[in-house]
């Protein structure tokens, strides 16, 4: 029984010491939380945009994607796919660092 005072007196110190911290800024009212809302009538900010392109097939579905970064500058995707007939089928493709895409190759498992 003792222990778990103990952690729970930790746990209210902690959050204490946490509220005040957020007093002492101000809140999440234009202080130093870039969390914090955004107060009324002020427009959103951001550094940049960020550009994209498709990396499936047009006009196909692709599940469950993921994109990996080597240290060569290549991207790999990999995706799981319909493949018209009777089941999905999982699809990579490769990027080079030049901005080329490769074709998708399909990973068969057998099935």
């Amino acid at each position: 029984m003792p222990r778990r005072l103990c952690v729970l007196g930790l746990m209210v110190l902690t959050a204490s010491a946490l509220f005040a911290q957020g007093k002492k800024q101000g809140g999440n009212k234009g202080g130093s939380n870039p969390e914090g809302p955004l107060p009324a009538g002020e427009p959103a900010h951001f550094a940049g945009t960020i550009g994209g392109e498709r990396a499936s097939a047009e006009g196909r579905q692709a599940d469950w994607p993921a994109i990996a970064h080597t240290s060569d500058g290549a991207l790999w995707t990999i995706q799981v796919e319909w493949n018209d007939k009777d089941g999905d089928r999982v699809l990579v493709r490769r990027r080079d660092a030049s901005g080329t895409w490769g074709p998708a190759v399909e990973l068969a498992d057998g099935n």
